[in-house]
């Protein structure tokens, strides 16, 4: 979809699934410099009641980003806000949705405001909202 105001309405909505693998968090250790075990050593995470390594938020936001680039709105998009509210965690190598609608739709300053929700297994991941503006 490519971003023209005109086209997007409220309610318009978009979901896709996605796997953080290791070689994704092993990318982002490398970039961020977060060396959290909680993200690095599974038997740490382990003895602090998770099921695995836990997948870095930012990889949840990087999705975030693909959404508001490539499908909604899609091109010509500048991400200018985000609100993310983390309540569970993900695990490495576990299935995920992210879904998104667009709740208010602004032409005269061409932006749109999207609300999410990630889940995973039942399980809320995250939630919140991003700002977008549309160039």
């Amino acid at each position: 979809m490519t971003g023209k105001i005109n086209k997007l309405f409220e309610g318009m909505s978009h979901s896709h699934s996605f796997v953080v693998t290791k070689e994704m968090m092993d990318g982002f250790l490398s970039i961020s410099n977060d060396t959290n075990k909680l993200h690095t050593d599974e038997d740490f995470a382990k003895i602090n009641k998770f099921d695995g390594v836990v997948v870095y938020g930012g990889l949840i936001i990087a999705q975030i980003s693909c959404l508001i680039g490539v499908h909604l709105p899609g091109e010509n998009s500048i991400w200018n806000g985000l609100r993310i509210n983390f309540k569970s965690p993900l695990m490495v190598n576990t299935l995920a949705i992210l879904k998104a609608t667009i709740t208010h739709v602004s032409e005269a300053t061409s932006s749109v405001e999207i609300k999410f929700d990630v889940t995973s297994e039942d399980n809320i991941i995250a939630s919140g909202s991003v700002g977008v503006t549309i160039i």
